[in-house]
């Protein structure tokens, strides 16, 4: 077992794509044998597939019954809509087979458009050799590129029997990510709790029921207010962020596959790049864009979608 050996693996999935590796001190990391382990293909034993059924089917059941996540799952619905692939739920409504599942990982995780990082390695030379002996039997998977998700915006409301209104308003991020990360830091220093991710940006709260649109007006104000934000201190809290974020897979992943590297004097060079004109022109451009709103809980007293779009561009 890797945990035996001191290794932490690490298994993580997003909406566009998913991470799994491990951890370990750098003489245990650089082991073929590990490597071996990383590219060998799947058993689908039936008592693994049992367990991580369950697991995911208990993980499901408790992002139901927490509104931040209901928030996160709702606001990429109503910004692409049901039938996208950013669109759909995170979460499966139904248990899935064996089957199912066997077809999907052959499909979506292969080798064609994955990329390799590691850190700490001492000799790149001989890892670099031991990756490519590992993983040049993984098969390719699936070739098709998969369908544009397009943001059209729009609304989705969730009732529950609570005494707060859970909002999230998003607009679409820009194209870089760099920027990107100031302007969620720029939401959240002008009044609301930024959020964002590679599709959005946006804000989030809550309120009492009857203070909905007290909570309306306040995430309205952030997102208008945000390129007016001190741009030095948002572009210290997103550079803080990544450079504390570097040894973790998502970034390194991240870097290697937008630049072939990952250098940390470079992703600190990319922040301090950013300037207040260019916060400015990316605030705009989202603004004018789609707008996509979800609420959950005491949803009787918010807004709905065009009323509160209305505001946004006033």
């Amino acid at each position: 077992m890797m945990e035996d050996l001191g290794i932490t693996p690490i298994a993580r999935a997003g909406r566009t794509s998913a991470i799994i590796g491990y951890s370990a001190t750098p003489d245990v990391a650089a082991d073929p044998d590990m490597l071996d382990t990383l590219a060998s293909p799947c058993t689908f034993e039936a008592w693994d597939v049992r367990d991580a059924v369950k697991t995911a089917m208990i993980e499901r059941e408790q992002a139901y019954s927490d509104p931040h996540l209901i928030l996160s799952d709702k606001i990429h619905t109503a910004a692409f809509g049901e039938a996208s692939s950013l669109g759909r739920s995170f979460y499966v409504d139904a248990v899935p087979s064996t089957e199912s599942l066997a077809a999907f990982r052959a499909r979506a995780y292969g080798s064609s458009g994955a990329v390799l990082s590691a850190t700490g390695v001492a000799d790149h030379e001989a890892f670099v050799a031991a990756a490519e002996a590992a993983f040049g039997a993984v098969p390719a998977g699936g070739t098709g590129a998969s369908p544009a998700a397009t943001m059209v915006g729009g609304e989705q409301r969730v009732p529950a029997a609570t005494a707060y209104a859970h909002l999230a308003m998003a607009l679409q991020a820009p194209s870089d990510p760099v920027v990107a990360a100031v302007l969620q830091k720029c939401i959240g220093l002008s009044g609301a709790s930024g959020f964002g991710s590679s599709e959005l940006i946006g804000a989030y709260g809550y309120a009492n029921g009857e203070d909905a649109a007290s909570l309306v007006a306040s995430l309205v104000t952030a997102l208008q207010a945000a390129a007016g934000a001190p741009i030095e201190a948002a572009k210290a809290a997103a550079k803080g962020d990544a450079l504390l974020d570097g040894g973790l897979a998502d970034s390194v992943v991240a870097g290697v596959a937008v630049d072939g590297a990952y250098d940390f004097a470079a992703v600190a060079a990319s922040y301090d790049a950013v300037t207040v004109e260019t916060i400015k022109t990316a605030a705009e451009e989202a603004l004018a864009g789609p707008l996509a709103v979800a609420a959950v809980g005491d949803v009787s007293s918010v807004a709905h979608h065009y009323d509160i779009a209305k505001a946004l561009s006033s």
